[in-house]
C-alpha cells in the first residue's frame, strides 16, 4: 500500500477514535484485563502514558503499582533509538515530556527488553491478526522486534478492529493479544513477522 494510503487510513483511524467513548471503553477494557491471568501473573509490564485518542492503561498501571509489579513506560531517544524507563507512581512531578511530546519518566533508561513479560501496545487500528496501524514513526515497530518473550497486548476499541490491513510492511509484527469492549482475543504464542 502507498504511504498516502496508508496515511489515509490513519485519518480515518484518527476520526473514528475521536468519536469513540473511550472513557467507557477503557473502563470495559481495565474490568478484562485486571483479573486476566496474563496481566496477574507478569512481574515486569511496560505500559505508555496515553494520548487523548488511545485506550487509558493509567488504572491499570496503578492497579499494578498497587501490587509491586515493575512498571515502565517507553523512552524515544534520538537517532530512532529506543529504551524504557522505570515508574514509581503516577506524579506528573516524575515525569518529563519525551521527543513525541508523550509523557516519559524521568529515570535512567534501560535497554533491556527481554526482561520485559508483557507488553501493552497502543494504535491508531488493529486487525484481527493482530498487526497494528501506528502513527508512521516505526517506535513500536522497532520495539517490537527487540522482545522475543514478552506477551503483547494491542488495546483497542472495536470501532477501529479491522477484519485485514492491507497497508502492512515485511518489518510489521503482530501482538499476541487484542483487547477490546468486546473482550480479549488471542492470536499466537510467538510474535510473527508479515509472511511475503
Amino acid at each position: 500500500m502507498s504511504n498516502s494510503s496508508k496515511n489515509e487510513l490513519r485519518k480515518w483511524a484518527q476520526n473514528t477514535l475521536q468519536r469513540q467513548p473511550l472513557e467507557k471503553i477503557s473502563a470495559t477494557i481495565f474490568d478484562f484485563v485486571q483479573n486476566w491471568p496474563v496481566f496477574k501473573e507478569a512481574q515486569n509490564i511496560l505500559f505508555y502514558w496515553p494520548f487523548a485518542t488511545e485506550i487509558n492503561v493509567l488504572p491499570l498501571l496503578k492497579l499494578a503499582l498497587d501490587n509491586q509489579k515493575n512498571c515502565f513506560l517507553p523512552k524515544a531517544l534520538p537517532e530512532n533509538q529506543i529504551a524504557y524507563n522505570c515508574i514509581y507512581s503516577l506524579n506528573l512531578t516524575n515525569l518529563q515530556k519525551g521527543i513525541y511530546k508523550n509523557w516519559e519518566s524521568s529515570e535512567k533508561p534501560e535497554f533491556d527488553f527481554e526482561k520485559l513479560d508483557l507488553i501493552f501496545v497502543p494504535a491508531l487500528a488493529f486487525d484481527k491478526q493482530g498487526y497494528r496501524l501506528g502513527r508512521g514513526k516505526g517506535f513500536y515497530d522497532k520495539l517490537l522486534s527487540m522482545t522475543a518473550k514478552a506477551q503483547t497486548v494491542g488495546l483497542i476499541p472495536k470501532a477501529v478492529l479491522l477484519e485485514t490491513l492491507n497497508c502492512l510492511d515485511e518489518w510489521d509484527i503482530s501482538v499476541n493479544y487484542i483487547v477490546s469492549e468486546a473482550g480479549i482475543q488471542g492470536h499466537r504464542i510467538l510474535k510473527q513477522k508479515k509472511s511475503k
